[in-house]
């Protein structure tokens, strides 16, 4: 990947629905592999993980073992992500809670 000559703090990812055993499915470990990679290649970056679970398993009475942005932290350090580096929004059950509320967690 090549470093882009913009500067950057902060990588967002937006949670996706866990899939089968509560694992990540293979796209959302993609858009994790490449956060990593950006961050490797670009000191002083954040990262944050966004993402309780999916608002899908409320309405099933589902509670799931697990967050979503959990999973993804445990993933990004396996990637050589500092935990210091994660920023975890872990209340939002859709994507515009997403947005909600880490904009409310890095606004306080």
């Amino acid at each position: 990947m090549k470093k882009r000559s913009e500067q950057y703090d902060l990588i967002i990812i937006p949670g996706l629905k866990l899939g089968l055993h509560w694992g990540m499915r293979k796209d959302l470990c993609s858009r994790l592999r490449v956060a990593a990679e950006f961050y490797q290649e670009n000191p002083g970056l954040h990262i944050a993980v966004c993402g309780c679970w999916s608002i899908w398993f409320d309405w099933l009475g589902i509670h799931p073992p697990v967050t979503e942005c959990k999973r993804m932290k445990t993933n990004l350090i396996r990637h050589g992500v500092e935990r210091e580096d994660i920023v975890m929004e872990s209340h939002s059950k859709d994507t515009p809670g997403n947005v909600y509320y880490l904009k409310r967690y890095l606004c306080t």
